[in-house]
């Protein structure tokens, strides 16, 4: 709301004032004056006032306007128990025409704190009548507390004569003004009448011409107005002791505020509860009912504007991020003083607030609500730059449901320290009220509110009766609340289960589900093991292939496109292991981060000793699907993103978006490319990879070049990209490719297709392979693979036991707080500071609150709990950590173990901690990949394969701690 102070309260003229008083005289019809009439039938005075402050009772004596509704009847109680005006009151004053907006500043209006003697500094707007809800030109004064005014002080506002209407001419102050401003009494006494007592001015109007009747007259008026100018003589007398003198102020007015403490709640400047239903709209073609509408701030860079498009592409709110009673930078959550927080504590904290599930629209799964109400329990530490405004969380414990509407609250029972009650915003007052805010003509039902607030107004209030109305039900009526609001959460699994489901709904026809080609490359693959060091001894054979997976990034930016007729298909090498053996189980690796598909050659053995055969296919932008284009970055001195490439000289990263070779190393040369057969089946791409050669593409070449690799064969920028910090809708949807990855590595196994499209067991049987069996399928992943393996395994219907090694959820904490992240922490700290957001403050809470909303359709944690609990489904699970892990911290990974084994679920997921004993620092930092490598510890490498492969192959759960 522009205003919610209180037209009502400028009747208050008739507490100090009566009609007697002679009206304004002419003044100058070029001239614009400050609109002040204290004789009107409603007195036009600025806002607030304390003329409408009863002084024999210390309280707000606001009279109820004519006709007035029940919402203002509502408004009107609530502001008569008050003590001074609320600290959020918008102060202004009006004018009969335009202004000179440049005239308009906090040079030529003036902020007086009376209480503590002085000038303070507030920000001071002008507004037009075309602007104003009243049609009215005005001036509004924010306080200088963040926007409002310290409890338990009086101030002053005066406008001087540097205001200047549009004619240019400074703004002229009424006759009556000029009495009020006056240095001197305006009569001897005030407790008796003519002639004991008498007028000091002889200048008041008066309408008798008859000398002592005229004297009458005058000291009438003046014993009238002398309370008035008597109120307003602090505040002149201390502009005046700061070189601002009466004669050039054209007007001033004083008012008090609240003594108490409020909860800070201000619509009208975007000071709401955040995130919150508030910054939602219904929207009935979403699956939740809701989306979210931010409006983009004016003046908003690309990348902010990138940002509230994003965000309002959502259904919903976050299901793990902290929710803050108020979402400003400046203030806290009280306007004074700090919350007690003992009352937030033990089992009565019910009946000071809560967070509580109002509805939802999932029909099976659902789980309740733990959310702890707290003051700075989940914020960063403070900055350098001092300590922040408190703030009052509600913070789950463990993600809320997806497509559910929860409701908090905060009731009288809040206390400040110290015992004081804490009061409601006057803007919550409105929300709570029982009673429409609009008239049946659509016209404002409350005198300070113009017809476009109230309206708005309303919409919100009509959204939140529900909630008020259940919370009444159980005892928590309107007038006990300080705040509620709903909370209405986005789709997660949900949307993970339309990937999954869609890719295996898909026909052959439009999506092949058969391998383009399987070879044996045993010989070579064994001898690359042998070197290094990993064994092959239980492995039959090795097998390289290629399947077609959809690539669903096409949309802005590298999201996910919505639209799956824009998916591209994209070539992707896997690589198989077996066993001696036929009908082989299946166990599925995805590697970790920045590795490819042959790190899973390190546990292949040991699958192979345990009967299962193994396969891996890169994760996206990670081994032969990495990403050139704009990997310099990321690469030391590299002058080009041609670095990425094994020879620049001779290759080149195509940047050409047009090309199939997209992003990918070729030849610079034509007469550098090798020739290949691309007919599917004839295994182009393996001829080409064979040589280094990238993809066989349509004219019978190859690409001619390829990524430079390390010396374990892995592109040295593989997964350079597949975290964007500058872009977090497109990590989130970088995590989600992955279900979409291994939908289709389901399709591949399951399908029966027959010649000439033949399916990957006829292919394998062609190559001297044995079958495969696709009801039998495990998954094992470690790192990035545990973390996206809790995704696919949270949707997959076929998959049967699923081990994750060192996964964790919440990937802003991993990145914020993994040793391992420390350069790509400080990158992404740089980044938010050269956006104005400084590293603990405020808005850095509010932007990694922000990140996990982003990140909730991809986080482990909204997953992990529908790995083993979705009806109709039975999956077996364990996850695997290590102490001390400086990549995947212990607590991310133990918020990850909470979210899957929470109160109530109905089946827990078994966890193993490892805690091997290392000396040195290498071995530490080494503890991460210890199921790959046995850097840290030997023994332990030893003992988590065999329980990777004990869980996979028959279900063995292992002790707690290893």
């Amino acid at each position: 709301m522009k205003r919610l102070v209180l037209a009502a309260a400028l009747a208050a003229g008739a507490v100090g004032c009566s009609p007697e008083i002679p009206k304004n005289e002419a003044v100058e019809p070029s001239s614009t004056q400050p609109r002040f009439d204290l004789t009107a039938a409603v007195p036009v005075v600025p806002s607030p006032n304390d003329l409408a402050r009863n002084p024999a009772t210390g309280k707000l004596a606001v009279p109820l306007p004519p006709n007035a509704s029940d919402a203002e009847k509502e408004l009107n109680t609530f502001l008569n128990s008050l003590d001074g005006f609320p600290t959020s009151t918008t102060v202004s004053t009006t004018f009969t025409g335009a202004l000179d907006p440049a005239s308009v500043n906090a040079d030529t209006v003036k902020i007086v704190d009376v209480t503590d003697n002085k000038l303070v500094t507030g920000a001071v707007s002008y507004v037009p009548a075309a602007q104003d809800g009243f049609g009215l030109d005005r001036i509004v004064v924010l306080g200088p507390n963040g926007g409002r005014y310290v409890p338990g002080h009086q101030y002053g506002v005066a406008v001087t004569s540097g205001v200047k209407g549009a004619d240019g001419k400074p703004v002229v102050g009424t006759s009556t003004w000029a009495f009020i401003a006056s240095e001197q009494p305006l009569a001897t006494c005030l407790d008796k009448p003519y002639p004991a007592c008498q007028t000091t001015t002889e200048l008041l109007p008066a309408t008798s011409t008859d000398p002592s009747t005229r004297l009458a007259e005058q000291t009438a008026a003046a014993q009238k107005l002398e309370p008035v100018r008597l109120l307003h003589k602090p505040a002149l007398d201390v502009l005046d002791a700061n070189g601002v003198k009466r004669e050039d102020i054209s007007l001033a007015w004083v008012f008090t505020t609240v003594s108490q403490p409020t909860l800070v709640f201000e619509p009208g400047r975007s000071i709401i509860p955040f995130p919150s239903a508030l910054i939602t709209v219904p929207d009935a073609t979403t699956a939740t009912g809701f989306k979210v509408k931010l409006p983009i701030p004016t003046g908003a860079s690309p990348t902010q504007q990138a940002l509230y498009g994003g965000l309002n592409t959502l259904d919903g709110l976050p299901l793990t991020a902290p929710i803050a009673s108020e979402n400003s930078d400046a203030l806290g959550a009280l306007d004074t003083g700090t919350i007690d927080q003992t009352l937030l504590s033990g089992p009565a904290v019910a009946q000071v607030a809560g967070f509580v599930k109002l509805a939802t629209k999932l029909t099976a799964n659902t789980t309740n609500p733990i959310v702890k109400v707290c003051v700075d329990c989940a914020v960063s530490p403070q900055p350098s730059t001092g300590p922040k405004p408190q703030t009052l969380q509600f913070v789950p414990q463990v993600p809320l449901d997806e497509q559910t509407t929860y409701g908090a609250y905060v009731t009288a029972g809040l206390k400040a320290t110290g015992g004081s009650p804490v009061l409601p915003d006057p803007s919550w007052v409105l929300l709570r009220s029982k009673n429409s805010l609009v008239t049946a003509q659509g016209k404002s039902a409350v005198s300070s509110l113009s017809d476009a607030q109230a309206q708005t107004l309303e919409g919100a209030r009509k959204a939140f009766a529900p909630m008020l109305d259940g919370l009444a039900a159980a005892g928590l009526t309107r007038e006990k609340l300080l705040l509620a609001f709903p909370y209405p959460t986005q789709s997660t699994v949900s949307v993970g289960k339309a990937l999954y489901g869609g890719v295996k709904a898909t026909p052959a026809a439009a999506l092949p589900d058969v391998p383009l080609y399987v070879r044996d490359v045993t010989t070579v693959v064994k001898a690359q093991m042998t070197a290094g060091g990993i064994p092959s001894g239980n492995i039959s054979k090795i097998f390289a292939g290629e399947i077609v997976v959809p690539f669903a990034l096409t949309g802005p930016s590298g999201t996910l496109n919505p639209d799956n007729t824009k998916w591209k298909g994209e070539f992707v090498p896997f690589t198989l292991t077996v066993p001696t053996g036929t009908n082989l189980p299946v166990t599925f690796f995805g590697h970790g981060l920045q590795g490819n598909r042959n790190q899973a050659l390190a546990i292949a053995n040991s699958l192979a000793q345990g009967g299962q055969a193994m396969l891996s296919i890169d994760t996206v932008f990670h081994g032969d699907r990495s990403f050139c284009v704009g990997s310099k970055s990321v690469i030391p001195n590299a002058p080009s993103d041609d670095a990425a490439c094994a020879d620049p000289a001779k290759q080149r990263c195509e940047i050409d978006q047009t090309k199939p070779s997209y992003g990918r190393c070729v030849a610079k040369a034509d007469a550098d490319r090798a020739s290949c057969d691309p007919t599917p089946g004839q295994g182009g791409d393996f001829v080409c990879r064979a040589q280094n050669q990238g993809l066989c593409l349509a004219d019978s070449k190859c690409e001619g070049g390829d990524f430079k690799r390390d010396a374990s064969g892995a592109p040295v920028i593989s997964g350079w990209n597949i975290l964007n910090t500058a872009n977090l809708f497109a990590t989130r949807d970088n995590f989600r490719q992955r279900i979409v990855d291994m939908a289709q590595v389901e399709r591949v196994l399951s399908s029966t297709s027959a010649p000439p499209a033949a399916n990957l067991n006829l292919q394998l049987a062609a190559a001297g392979g044995p079958t495969l069996d696709a009801t039998k399928l495990n998954y094992a992943g470690q790192s990035l693979g545990g973390i996206l393996g809790t995704l696919y395994t949270g949707v997959s219907t076929q998959v049967k036991r699923s081990v994750l090694n060192v996964p964790g959820g919440d990937p802003a904490a991993i990145l914020l707080t993994a040793p391992a992240f420390a350069t790509q922490k400080t990158a992404f700290i740089g980044s938010l500071a050269s956006a104005g957001i400084a590293e603990n403050s405020p808005a850095f809470d509010q932007f990694t609150g922000i990140a996990r909303w982003i990140l909730d359709p991809a986080d482990p944690r909204t997953f992990a709990y529908a790995m083993r609990n979705t009806s109709g489904v039975s999956r077996d699970v364990l996850i695997q950590y290590i102490t001390g892990d400086q990549v995947v911290p212990n607590p991310t990974t133990e918020a990850l173990i909470a979210a899957a084994n929470r109160q109530g679920a109905a089946n827990d997921t078994p966890v193993t901690l490892f805690d091997p004993a290392t000396g040195t620092d290498a071995q530490n930092r080494a503890r991460h990949g210890f199921l790959l490598s046995p850097a840290a510890s030997p023994a332990a490498t030893a003992q988590a394969q065999s329980d990777v492969v004990n869980f996979v192959a028959a279900g063995v759960v292992p002790p707690a701690t290893r």
